[in-house]
């Protein structure tokens, strides 16, 4: 009999099935908790993958964004008594888009700008809260005349940058632009915007 070889004491064959038994199950323990940490350890890989991607793609969009919201370009011509000076400007139309403005820019191209437009002519307020370069802003009227132009504005200022008279755009170039291109009060600004601007 197979229990011979244990003194013929059926008991310590109990004892002898239930360590083997014991054994097994400590082996199959161990080797599922091996598998859960093999598991766990790919799970954790595939949730680092995934939010790299969802980096990546979050990053991407932002890029795409912040590209789209930068055009496109529109030609924007001033007529000064040295003759015509020629930019490309970004348009704010939107309540979101003219709140941002400049916002967070650390340069502007001598070429560029941003014009905000208006469809009934008022008196408008600018500042320059989290704007980190000096602007001139050039306060258009309804027939495509400057108005007035606040030249080298403070950066990062919150006092308010009146119109004076009302007008129905504001122009903001890169500052010191005005002066170095002759640019004054009174000069026409031809865009869209005044398309019945006088000739």
């Amino acid at each position: 009999m197979p229990w011979s070889r244990f003194a013929g004491k059926p008991e310590r064959i109990d004892e002898a099935m239930h360590d083997r038994a014991r054994s097994l199950m400590g082996a199959q323990s161990k080797s599922k908790i091996l598998h859960e940490a093999s598991l766990g350890a790919a799970g954790a890989l595939v949730m680092r993958a995934v939010r790299v991607l969802c980096l990546i793609v979050t990053f991407g969009a932002v890029a795409a964004s912040s590209a789209s919201a930068r055009a496109p370009l529109t030609p924007l011509t001033i007529e000064t008594r040295t003759g015509p000076v020629e930019f490309r400007v970004e348009t704010a139309r939107t309540p979101g888009e003219q709140a941002r403005g400049l916002m967070f820019r650390r340069s502007l191209p001598a070429d560029s700008g941003m014009i905000f437009l208006h469809a009934r002519p008022q008196v408008l307020g600018m500042w320059m809260r989290n704007t980190y370069i000096p602007l001139d802003m050039l306060f258009i009227a309804a027939n495509g005349r400057i108005a007035r132009i606040a030249r080298m504005t403070e950066p990062f200022s919150e006092a308010t940058i009146s119109s004076g008279t009302p007008v129905t755009a504001v122009l903001e170039i890169a500052g010191g632009r005005a002066r170095a291109l002759g640019i004054r009060e009174g000069d026409l600004v031809r865009h869209p915007h005044f398309a019945t601007a006088e000739k």
